[in-house]
């Protein structure tokens, strides 16, 4: 096995030229560095240098360990620098799964804070269900993802970290026969309703879309469902995001409020995240601190 100490030693008396100066450029004494280069040559029964009153010369062997000593001490140096980086979370590659509406809600602003901030990281984001995100999270594909915990946070195959708890709300189009009205949940289900697939189960949709009953449309895309909403007497239903600032909110009567939900982060319980991954979870948990409650997005 290589002692890369020993390995600095010699390529260190070849540049120096002498043991003395090699010596006080290494902050050893001079015995002890011959002794280095001696028990090294030992190891592996060759000599790398000739000794005399003039100096020091390097052998045909010697040459050619030292080109590759000073690749080999070169690799070592990049090594540690990768290994400090990840370990301060400075580099690397994170990879994690965000629901569709909280990409819009979240996810430029984190960005957006380590694009600025200089660490030479690189983030790589899945888009994607609930039931997707969950299947690659467990294929160990992402590290973690952000999206409703609630049916999670008894499962003892995950960790949830709550960020906010979120309402779910009602829009419209302006002039929507709904729209100023003090609504009950069976007056919006008269409408066709359009939300995305995490949220869908505020209403009972099971029958929708049957012959006689109001439409559905499931579509993890808030820009696409606003645009259905602006241009039909379809229902917006979400909780957060981007929604388009055209819409209007329904207010709903207070006895059949929809019930709240858990935005979170989730992985792997007892799973290793990467250094940078724990960095990028830790920006988001202190943007979601900093920022308007998500319900009002």
């Amino acid at each position: 096995m290589l002692d890369l100490e020993k390995l600095q030693n010699f390529v260190t008396v070849v540049k120096a030229g002498s043991f003395t100066r090699a010596a006080e450029a290494l902050n050893l004494s001079q015995p002890g560095l011959s002794r280095s280069i001696q028990a090294f040559e030992r190891q592996f029964g060759v000599r790398l240098l000739d000794r005399d009153r003039s100096g020091v010369r390097v052998t045909p062997v010697g040459k050619q360990v030292l080109e590759q000593a000073i690749d080999i001490l070169s690799s070592s140096r990049a090594i540690e620098k990768t290994l400090s980086a990840a370990a301060d979370g400075l580099s690397g590659t994170a990879r994690i799964g965000v629901g569709p509406f909280a990409v819009t809600a979240l996810l430029p602003q984190v960005l957006a804070h380590f694009a600025s901030s200089g660490p030479q990281l690189n983030v790589e984001v899945a888009i994607a269900s609930r039931h997707a995100l969950m299947q690659q999270l467990l294929n160990d594909e992402i590290e973690f993802f952000i999206g409703v915990q609630d049916e999670l946070v008894g499962d003892a195959t995950f960790s949830c970290v709550a960020l906010a708890e979120i309402r779910r709300r009602v829009y419209v189009r302006p002039g929507h026969p709904l729209a100023g009205e003090e609504c009950r949940i069976a007056d919006i289900e008269a409408y066709p309703v359009a939300s995305g697939s995490d949220l869908g189960e505020v209403l009972d949709l099971a029958s929708r879309g049957a012959p006689g009953k109001p439409a559905t449309f499931m579509v993890d895309n808030l820009h696409v469902l606003g645009e259905i909403c602006l241009s039909t007497d379809s229902v917006l239903l979400a909780g957060y995001g981007a929604i388009p600032p055209e819409l209007v909110e329904v207010t709903i009567v207070e006895s059949e409020s929809p019930p709240t939900y858990v935005l979170g982060i989730v992985s792997v319980r007892n799973r290793t995240g990467s250094p940078v991954a724990e960095q990028v979870r830790a920006e988001l948990v202190r943007a979601v601190r900093a920022m308007k409650p998500l319900g009002n997005c």
